[in-house]
């Protein structure tokens, strides 16, 4: 929410990289109708950022079966032309000292390289099988903010979404404190408590 102006980031290429900065943004005085513009802009932005700061394939040595699972569900349900959908609901960037520290680009890094960087991102593999099938169909990785109007104009920030929670048609619901990563998931390194509630009005509540 601070002055000055906000760059548009350019549509991404052929191998899924987004350019750097096409033009800038108005200034945040502008009223409401560029305000969702620079929201875009600058989730593109901390996504270009991300992809900058190096292409190395972060898919070897992981050992858990999370993204395996999601990705063959996925398959089935293409294949099969079954009503099915997976949303994700992620943070913007990870909780830290913003897109100046290492550790948090690296962890964005390794989310587009997972997601939807390359031919072997989770996105890639399905695009390579059903180059005709419109994905958002089927799956949607999506990030939440938060605007208001201030007396300076309107600001945005991101939500960081902390939850570990699974929904499953309104019906059954995974609540627990383990990551998708496998210092959670493999069993032999951090200590993790869930709970599968099976009772649609109380998960219905959960939304």
């Amino acid at each position: 929410a601070g002055g000055g102006t906000v760059e548009a980031v350019a549509p991404p290429d052929e191998g899924g990289r987004l350019s750097m900065p096409a033009r800038p943004l108005p200034r945040r005085s502008e009223k409401r109708s560029s305000f969702l513009g620079k929201a875009a802009a600058a989730v593109g932005a901390a996504a270009s950022s991300a992809y900058e700061f190096g292409a190395t394939d972060f898919t070897s040595g992981v050992r858990n079966r999370v993204g395996a699972a999601l990705f063959e569900r996925l398959r089935r349900a293409i294949s099969r032309g079954e009503d099915f959908r997976a949303l994700v609901v992620l943070p913007l960037r990870p909780n830290g000292r913003g897109l100046k520290s290492e550790e948090v680009l690296a962890v964005m890094q390794q989310q587009r390289a997972c997601v939807a960087t390359g031919p072997d991102s989770l996105l890639g593999r399905l695009r390579q099988e059903f180059p005709d099938v419109d994905l958002d169909r089927y799956v949607l990785f999506a990030t939440l903010r938060t605007f208001d109007d201030l007396a300076a104009g309107p600001c945005s920030e991101m939500v960081y979404v902390h939850s570990k929670l699974l929904i499953v048609d309104d019906r059954v619901a995974v609540v627990g404190s383990a990551n998708v990563n496998d210092r959670s998931m493999r069993g032999d390194r951090d200590t993790e408590l869930g709970v599968v509630v099976d009772a649609p009005e109380s998960v219905k509540k959960l939304r």
